[in-house]
């Protein structure tokens, strides 16, 4: 009944899955397509954002 926790990593894993830059994937962070928080002064990104995301591209 408990809600999934959600898995965040960082901006580097994120570039790796979809197949983009860091920059690139700040730039979708500012955009507001990739759900990210800051954590001590680094982003990190939403796991199921990125998934999300990757479908979405090919």
């Amino acid at each position: 009944m408990g809600k999934e926790q959600e898995e965040w990593i960082t901006t580097a894993t994120a570039a790796r899955l979809l197949g983009l830059t860091r920059v690139q994937v700040r730039y979708l962070i500012r955009k507001g397509v990739l759900q990210a928080r800051k954590v001590d002064g680094r982003w990190l990104v939403s796991r199921s954002s990125v998934l999300s995301q990757s479908g979405r591209k090919r």
